[in-house]
């Protein structure tokens, strides 16, 4: 119970200031946009790679030890694509070697797909 006299006990809420909250949801926001610009769909190149990479990594010795160092893709005369680079991956005796790789591509247009055969 409450004293009449002593007034009420329920303190009156302060009333808060919610423009920074305003600001730094909307900066966060921003910042959210501008740093998903740029990550659309994959390009070309980056499909051949990975496609490239996910073939040559199946038919590995040890496919969880694989690492690819690096890579390239180069247009062949015939339309076709060649994605090669180096790679780091067990061999049969467990020892960690630097190997390098390629494969050949080509795009079926009738289906919008890439085929990958290992080359080297």
């Amino acid at each position: 119970m409450t004293d009449p006299a002593l007034g009420d006990p329920t303190p009156t809420p302060k009333k808060r200031r919610q423009w920074p909250w305003l600001v730094g949801s909307a900066l966060v926001a921003g910042i959210a946009i501008v740093a998903g610009l740029g990550k659309g769909e994959p390009s070309d190149n980056e499909r051949m790679v990975t496609l490239c990479q996910k073939v040559v990594t199946d038919d590995a010795v040890a496919p969880s030890t694989v690492t690819f160092v690096s890579s390239q893709v180069v247009a062949d005369a015939d339309g076709g694509w060649t994605v090669s680079g180096e790679l780091d991956g067990q061999n049969v005796f467990g020892a960690m070697l630097r190997s390098p790789y390629a494969c050949k591509l080509t795009y079926h247009e009738d289906r919008g797909l890439f085929s990958a055969r290992i080359t080297g």
